[in-house]
């Protein structure tokens, strides 16, 4: 077992920063979605975005959308 982890310790070490770095993008993601800093990836809120129906002209949500 040890010599499994030994050999392979630069793979796992790789591939837990990678781990860490998706789960902090994840997680930043979901904490800008949740203080409504961004929806339907409008990249600089949703000031004047037709995507969510908010800066679209008389368009619902649900229009804006599809």
């Amino acid at each position: 077992m040890s010599e499994f982890l030994y050999g392979n310790l630069p793979t796992i070490l790789i591939g837990l920063a990678v781990l860490v770095l998706a789960l902090l993008a994840v997680r930043s993601i979901w904490r800008d979605k949740k203080r409504g800093k961004s929806c339907g990836g409008c990249p600089g809120g949703c000031s004047g975005c037709s995507g969510c129906g908010m800066g679209g002209q008389g368009q619902e949500p649900s229009d804006a959308r599809r």
